[in-house]
């Protein structure tokens, strides 16, 4: 057989206004005994099951019963004499005839639902001599008669019909007319049917409003022990092993009627931490089941609550105040979330409710327990800062939501540190509450400032806000001499710049780094990052600060790098600004090595309008690396170091030794070298041989085998002989204090023509 399944409705819920009616199921008491199931004699059938499948199959059938409780049943503050009859084992009030396998935690318009056992439940017929049937009867006498509603013979949809494994349930929903309601259970299993679970409570009006039982449908969570539900779907399991013994009574009894409490609570204690208000009092005695706090402006007076209603935390217009809390405990909090704002006088009133009860809550609205506090002000939220210059900068901040029950001022603080314990002059600025801004004059260029703020009244003070922090602006300079070693993270050194593009999607990266370093702790990488950094449109250069002598003629750049993949080079680029948009002149491109070597550029010809240095990384494999450490820019030295220092050929018993000068200028006095066979620095005491200027190359000869260093250096004058430690940019030429060295072995052998060289 093939069944449509009943799609649920999903209800939205609107609330309207601040209150709503307090007669609510979820007030309904529960109880628990083990009684005998006595099946109805000579009831009124309602339908019995007249086939197993088609024509005279029950499943998801209504019965609409109208008039036919004979007295008034009160449930859920209504009162009823119409019932619908559902044969997945329910009853509901009201005109939703729409049935469900879980009434309670449906979105369904009932007007109540009583739910002895509601699953997905069918008829089966003539199963060992047993059909379905749905009867009602009227039993006992006035005024202590129940409407019985029994089904008999069901089972679970999903479960068989046959005689060798099925469900048999019978059970009963007895509406007793005092309000109270009873179901009776009977259920037998016959071999192992398959098991669902049975949602067993009552409902109100909606899903929201319910009480209901649950059990796992173990040994230690079953039918004989449940356990109040805390969400409207959950249920009791219906394992064949565990199913309620014969007999088990649940019984649900409304409240009894709502009596006004006959006295208030007292003590009210009121303290306050900046902004947020804490308030406790002593419970009223007798005690109330609830309490009801609403909350004044200014000695504002509120309005008396009315019985019946609930009132939902929020501004509330009937009541002229504020609802601070509605609950059972004897303590509470307001902060900002209960719409507490700073520098404000509060007066609270408490009153004692009865609300477990029918036709509540109920207020007693005389003399009820009041008391008033000032809370501190709130803090200034928001600093920002504007116009910053190399020595001044503005700081804002929006108006604070205070308001004015005790005189005020704001103060704001200004440092170099994150502690404050470097204040500038001037700091802290106490102002009036009405200022949102001030002008900080006479800083440094260049430097990290700290803010801060607060509210203060004569009462108290707020908290800090939090700090904010800016960089004043850079003055252009003539020098740098970065190690990057002065950062945390992931932050360039202040001045400091980058401009990255792409010729596809991803974008390249520069990162201080702590991997692979020069000089520890940092240097700075160049990631490819999947971007094509042979295409022309790929940028990744790291800006120097700005430099007011670019193209003066007089400096150079010194520069530590290397690379992880061939062909990535360093090309060092003057740059007429520090974003994308900036002019490009490219000074020199470098080839570099998989070791750090030192690199230096002389910009002595350069004549643009750069005022940036760039370095930039150009061509390599996409998900490679370039490294750089210890940036120097720094005035050309008058009598500088070689360029390049190269060995040429190496024969059995000596070498040809090749140099260049920077810019190919000579020394005025030529040249002193020396062969030493360590490679300790040799001292000026030392005997060295002179070489003319203009001079750029000598064949040593005579050396026996060994590993032999040269070292030669420039003479600009007699008092000038030394060159800085690092020069040569283009092999892997070796400096040590001020002489340039070279290594290489030369092997003795018998043969001349066996010979080899090592650098």
């Amino acid at each position: 057989m093939t069944k449509t399944r009943l799609s649920l409705i999903t209800a939205i819920l609107l609330s309207f206004g601040s209150f709503s009616n307090a007669q609510t199921v979820s007030y309904y008491s529960f109880a628990q005994t083990q009684e005998t199931y006595t099946a109805l004699s000579n009831p009124t059938n309602i339908v019995t099951a007249g086939a197993a499948s088609g024509t005279g199959f029950l499943d998801e059938n209504v019965y609409t019963l109208d008039n036919v409780i004979p007295f008034s049943f009160p449930f859920n503050g209504t009162n009823f004499s119409s019932v619908k009859i559902h044969v997945n084992g329910f009853l509901s009030f009201g005109t939703e005839t729409t049935s469900s396998s879980d009434p309670i935690g449906s979105g369904y318009s009932y007007s109540g639902v009583i739910s002895p056992l509601a699953a997905d439940l069918s008829s089966f017929y003539n199963i060992n001599g047993n059909s379905s049937s749905i009867d009602y009867a009227v039993v006992g006498t006035a005024p202590n008669r129940e409407f019985v509603v029994q089904w008999s013979h069901f089972r679970p949809y999903a479960s068989s019909q046959n005689s060798s494994a099925y469900h048999d349930w019978n059970f009963q929903a007895r509406l007793h007319e005092n309000g109270s309601i009873r179901y009776v259970y009977s259920m037998t299993s016959v071999g192992n049917p398959s098991a669902g679970n049975a949602k067993v409570g009552l409902r109100g009006t909606s899903s929201s409003d319910y009480i209901n039982r649950t059990a796992a449908g173990n040994s230690t969570s079953n039918w004989n022990n449940s356990t109040p539900g805390t969400n409207s779907s959950n249920g009791i399991a219906t394992n064949y092993n565990y199913l309620p013994s014969q007999g088990l009574t649940f019984t649900w009894i409304p409240p009894s009627a709502c009596i006004i409490p006959t006295a208030q609570p007292s003590s009210l204690n009121l303290t306050n931490n900046g902004i947020i208000i804490n308030g406790n009092f002593t419970a009223s005695s007798p005690a109330a089941d609830r309490y009801l706090i609403v909350r004044n402006l200014n000695g504002a007076t509120p309005n008396a609550p009315v019985n019946g209603t609930v009132y939902s935390t929020g501004e509330n217009t009937s009541l002229n105040s504020y609802v601070a809390y509605y609950g059972p405990n004897t303590t509470f909090e307001n902060n900002y979330n209960h719409g507490i704002r700073g520098n404000n006088q509060y007066t609270y009133t408490v009153y004692s409710v009865n609300s477990n009860c029918t036709n509540g809550p109920v207020y007693n609205v005389q003399n009820p327990l009041t008391g008033t506090i000032t809370n501190c002000p709130i803090t200034v939220n928001g600093i920002t800062t504007s116009n910053i210059t190399a020595n001044s900068f503005t700081v804002n901040w929006p108006t604070s939501e205070n308001g004015n029950a005790s005189p005020m001022n704001t103060v704001i603080e200004v440092a170099t540190d994150s502690n404050f314990t470097n204040q500038i002059t001037g700091s802290p600025f106490t102002l009036s509450a009405s200022s949102t801004s001030q002008n900080i004059t006479g800083v440094l260029p260049n430097t990290q400032y700290f803010i801060r703020g607060k509210n203060v009244s004569t009462q108290c003070q707020s908290s800090y806000s939090s700090t904010a922090n800016l960089y004043t602006a850079c003055v252009p300079t003539t020098t740098l001499n970065e190690n990057f070693d002065t950062v945390t993270g992931n932050n360039l050194p202040n001045c400091w710049s980058k401009i990255l593009t792409s010729n596809n999607g991803s974008i390249p990266t520069i990162s201080v780094t702590t991997t692979d370093t020069f000089s520890s702790p940092n240097n700075i990488s160049f990631y490819g990052n999947g971007a094509t950094m042979t295409n022309a449109a790929t940028k990744a250069i790291l800006v120097s600060p700005q430099l007011t002598n670019l193209n003066a003629g007089t400096h150079r750049l010194r520069i530590k790098a290397r690379r992880t993949s061939a062909d990535i080079k360093l090309q060092i680029v003057a740059l007429t600004g520090n974003t994308a948009s900036a002019a490009v002149d490219v000074i020199e491109t470098i080839p570099l090595t998989t070791t750090y070597q030192e690199y230096t550029v002389y910009l002595t010809s350069y004549t643009g309008s750069g005022n940036y240095l760039g370095i930039r990384r150009v061509d390599g494999s996409t998900y490679s690396y370039m490294y750089i450490d210890d940036v120097i820019w720094e005035p050309t030295p008058s009598c500088s170091e070689l360029s390049v220092v190269n060995v040429n050929s190496v024969s059995y018993n000596g070498a040809n030794i090749s140099w260049a000068n920077a810019g190919n200028q000579q020394p005025a006095n030529g040249y002193e070298y020396i062969v030493t066979t360590t490679n300790t620095p040799p001292a000026d005491t030392e005997t060295f041989t002179n070489l003319a200027s203009g001079t750029n190359s000598i064949n040593l000869s005579s050396l026996a085998n060994g590993t032999y260093y040269f070292w030669i250096r420039r003479i600009c004058s007699s008092a000038e002989k030394k060159s800085l430690e690092i020069g040569n940019i283009y092999n892997n030429s070796y400096h040590s204090g001020t002489l340039e060295r070279r290594i290489f072995n030369i092997h003795i052998s018998s043969r001349l023509d066996k010979r080899s060289k090592s650098i």
